[in-house]
């Protein structure tokens, strides 16, 4: 934990209420962003944004600085948002063989996945092409679409990432790996039609 993030902590369990704005101010955004990430909902991650902050401001006291503070904020956010979607009662599911590549006997793909990566500049990121996006990451398993949207959406190291869920690094690597595959092989024929 840097200087500044102790020196932070400190004025909060002091009771500054300086300090709890400054955490609004740097965190806020943030938070927000995973917390609809995760939910895919304005009004629940307004509500799960709130619910952070309470947790922050009630529970400072048990922060014992082992890990940064934005790690520590990160779990908040996390469990957060877990419960809130319990609350909803909402499962979806999805067949493991959607995610896991299949071989031929020479060590190749069954199923050639196209690389359109080098034309992606072709297809605007439009409200649709967003969409269509944001629908296949919904459709990862909750494990890999967690990694995957800390990973590469809010742009975490993989440390980070195994720091903020408890995992090894080579499990982030290997739920990143799973999503990446998953999301290439869904959203191949969506910018297959921009060619």
């Amino acid at each position: 934990m840097s200087e500044a993030e102790e020196k932070l902590v400190a004025e909060m369990k002091s009771g500054k209420v300086e300090a709890f704005e400054e955490i609004v101010r740097r965190y806020g955004t943030r938070i927000y962003n995973l917390a609809y990430c995760l939910t895919g909902d304005k009004m629940d991650s307004q509500d799960i944004t709130q619910d952070v902050f309470l947790t922050i401001y009630n529970k400072i006291n048990t922060f014992e600085g082992k890990s940064a503070l934005s790690t520590w904020i990160y779990r908040i956010v996390l469990n957060v948002s877990y419960m809130k979607l319990r609350g909803r009662k909402r499962e979806r599911y999805i067949s493991i063989d959607d995610s896991i590549p299949q071989y031929r006997e020479d060590g190749g793909h069954l199923h050639p996945i196209k690389d359109w990566s080098k034309e992606r500049d072709k297809v605007l990121l439009s409200n649709e092409t967003k969409e269509v996006i944001w629908k296949a990451i919904n459709k990862l398993q909750e494990k890999e679409r967690i990694v995957f949207i800390l990973r590469d959406v809010q742009g975490l190291s993989n440390e980070e990432v195994s720091e903020i869920l408890g995992i090894s690094i080579p499990a982030v690597k290997t739920r990143l790996h799973h999503s990446r595959l998953f999301l290439r092989k869904k959203l191949s024929n969506y910018f297959d039609e921009f060619k």
